[in-house]
């Protein structure tokens, strides 16, 4: 049986760009408004303009307090590593970790050359990479939990506007660019 959610029930609007569902059966969607992309219906946003934050749990959309540490701008994906930590990346302020207690942000003014995030990937060693425009690819070194930024000339990168990134069978990463074609490592 079909069930369709709309505003009534709990939903942002009915414009849905994507949508993710973790380990733990949670429904994530990325949600717009009023022709523009503006939330995440789940845990999490304050996007372009303040928006609520949800969480289907139960068969229903849950209301939620916003949390300031969230994510502060349009969400546009929603990933889940290994571990269990969710991430977001938006597209203008940053890219945030959830532990599914706390908030973490990482931003242009925490190491980032630039706030634009595009991708994420996490590969078989559990190394997690973020594609960005304008700063090209970074790795997570979980230990330090801080983001370095990998100098593009060793990948072989033309273009620091990163839009893709995964691995094959044969442990290559893959990173697709904005306008310089495709690079494998």
């Amino acid at each position: 049986v079909w069930k369709h959610y709309t505003p009534e029930q709990g939903m942002v609007s009915e414009d849905v760009v994507d949508f993710f569902i973790d380990s733990k059966n949670n429904i994530w969607a990325i949600s717009g408004k009023d022709a523009k992309m503006e939330g995440l219906v789940s845990v999490a946003i304050n996007a372009l303009s303040k928006s609520d934050l949800l969480v289907y749990k139960n068969n229903q959309w849950e209301l939620l307090e916003n949390d300031p540490n969230g994510p502060t701008s349009r969400v546009t994906k929603v990933f889940e590593a290994s571990n269990g930590d969710l991430w977001f990346n938006t597209y203008t302020t940053g890219f945030y970790k959830f532990d599914g207690n706390e908030w973490q942000s990482f931003r242009k003014d925490e190491g980032f050359k630039a706030n634009h995030f595009q991708s994420i990937f996490e590969d078989s060693r559990g190394n997690l990479w973020i594609g960005t425009l304008g700063s090209g690819v970074n790795r997570f070194d979980r230990k330090t939990n801080r983001f370095f930024r990998v100098d593009s000339r060793s990948f072989g990168l033309r273009s620091n506007d990163v839009t893709s990134i995964f691995e094959d069978s044969n442990k290559n990463l893959w990173i697709g660019t904005w306008g310089k074609g495709i690079v494998r490592f």
